[in-house]
């Protein structure tokens, strides 16, 4: 199993039977510079390691995205004078 990631980390392809130097053509092609990617072999129990932060920092980013999304709604409804009336209706 292979990684493409960008030296601070983000990950850009896995390919379970890559052989070497294919993700760095592949990530060149997606307009990477070469000095910006590294590519390196993983074992599947690093994989799942890195699956799990992935999908930990997706969770956190989707509850700050929601969280902000509601501080701006609160926010426009108030500088509309609307947050009063909206407020039962919304369980703000």
């Amino acid at each position: 199993m292979r990684i493409c990631t960008t030296k601070d980390g983000k990950l850009i392809e896995m390919q379970s039977e890559a052989t070497e130097g294919t993700l760095i053509k592949n990530a060149l092609n997606q307009g990477y510079n070469i000095e910006d990617i590294v590519e390196k072999e993983i074992t599947n129990d690093e994989w799942v390691f890195i699956d799990e932060d992935m999908k930990q920092k997706s969770i956190i980013s989707q509850k700050e995205e929601k969280q902000k999304l509601i501080n701006d709604f609160e926010n426009a409804t108030t500088i509309l004078g609307l947050k009063k009336a909206l407020k039962p209706l919304l369980n703000l």
